[in-house]
C-alpha cells in the first residue's frame, strides 16, 4: 500500500503546528525546550534519510542551487552548502542504524 504525498503532507503539517504551538508557549520549561529540539533535531535527519532525501530534499536543494546560481557571492556559498548537505547525508545514512 503506497501512502504518498498527502499522507506525508498531513504529519508535517501535524509536526509544523505542534513546533508553532511549542514555540509560542509563554511558559516554557528547559524539560519543554529540551524537547522542542529533541523533535527539530530528529524532523532534520528524517529529511536527510532516504528514500525521503532522494525523492524531495534532493530535488529542492538542487533547484534552490539553480535558482541562486546567477547570484554572485549567494549562487558560490549555496552550491558549496548543497554538497555539504549531499555529502552529510551519504555519511549520516551509512552510519545509522536504521
Amino acid at each position: 500500500m503506497e501512502l504518498g504525498l498527502g499522507f506525508l503532507g498531513f504529519f508535517q503539517s501535524v509536526d509544523f503546528v505542534g513546533f508553532g504551538f511549542l514555540s509560542h508557549v509563554t511558559k516554557s520549561g528547559r524539560v519543554e525546550k529540551d524537547e522542542v529540539k529533541r523533535r527539530k533535531l530528529l524532523w532534520a535527519l528524517y529529511l536527510m534519510r532516504e528514500p525521503f532525501f532522494g525523492n524531495y530534499t534532493r530535488q529542492k536543494l538542487q533547484g534552490t542551487e539553480r535558482l541562486l546560481e546567477p547570484v554572485p557571492l549567494i549562487g558560490t556559498l549555496t552550491g558549496k552548502f548543497v554538497v555539504l548537505i549531499v555529502g552529510a547525508q551519504t555519511r549520516y545514512t551509512y552510519m545509522s542504524g536504521s
